[in-house]
């Protein structure tokens, strides 16, 4: 009989009851993910625009800014990945990572971490993945069991590191690589443990609030680079994601065509 897995392995980042906590965590939230899938990509989308409503000095100096934030890079900061964890006061209960015993005994190994499911924005994915590791304070937000090193990562859609302000975040958070085959080879040859959500921008268009879905047709590829590299394929569950935000349902279609046209799903 197959020995049964329990769930005992575990940290949690605690909600905080102080007014201050919520409202900084309130800040770095919408500074983030505000800042970083909405106003990033309408600076972007405006960008056209600005020279028929602004003098053209003005506009011209406005694109070079935005175009510049576009290849702007910024170094990784501990800091920033502890500020957002902060975020998770936000939630009820704050957030928990859970590890089996089979998963801790290859900390440290090639390992890809396969999270699901994505939800509007994906907070079980950030919030319980590599950046606990980056924030350099492990016994603070790891398991005592899983002190695993900084040296992490996660990969995610290319487009994303051309959008401004989001381009910077996740720089800052130093575990993010373009989820492209070099970028994926990369890891795999430093035999770097990495997170990944493997229904991509699509799992955002096909998100149903109280329902579990995943987008995986003809996309069979990040298995087999694993197995090419000795990888170890581990699944992480999100639980309450999908109940976390509801979703415009009206607004699938353009949901799914937008990551075909522009690899990129919008959270609505």
């Amino acid at each position: 009989m197959a020995k049964k897995s329990e769930l005992k392995i575990h940290n949690t980042i605690q909600p905080s009851d102080s007014l201050v906590d919520y409202w900084i965590a309130v800040v770095v939230h919408l500074a983030i993910w505000g800042g970083g899938m909405v106003l990033g990509p309408l600076l972007l989308l405006a960008a056209p625009f600005w020279f028929l409503f602004l003098p053209f000095w003005s506009g011209l100096a406005l694109a070079v800014f935005v175009s510049f934030l576009t290849v702007l890079s910024v170094p990784e900061s501990p800091l920033v990945n502890r500020l957002f964890l902060r975020t998770a006061t936000l939630l009820k209960g704050g957030s928990t990572i859970w590890m089996v015993d089979e998963v801790v005994e290859h900390i440290g190994d090639g390992m890809m971490v396969c999270y699901h499911p994505h939800g509007i924005i994906p907070l079980g994915f950030t919030l319980n993945g590599a950046i606990r590791a980056k924030t350099r304070q492990p016994k603070k937000y790891l398991p005592p069991e899983a002190m695993i090193d900084h040296k992490v990562s996660g990969v995610q859609a290319p487009i994303l590191f051309r959008i401004p302000i989001l381009r910077q975040v996740l720089l800052s958070f130093g575990c993010t690589m373009p989820a492209t085959k070099d970028g994926m080879f990369k890891l795999f040859r430093k035999k770097m443990p990495f997170g990944i959500i493997v229904g991509g921008s699509e799992d955002v268009a096909i998100q149903i609030t109280g329902r579990e879905r995943i987008y995986l047709r003809h996309r069979a590829g990040f298995l087999k680079y694993a197995l090419q590299f000795g990888y170890k394929v581990v699944v992480a569950y999100n639980f309450g994601e999908s109940d976390l935000y509801r979703s415009f349902s009206i607004l699938a279609p353009l949901n799914l065509w937008l990551p075909e046209g522009f690899c990129l799903g919008f959270p609505l």
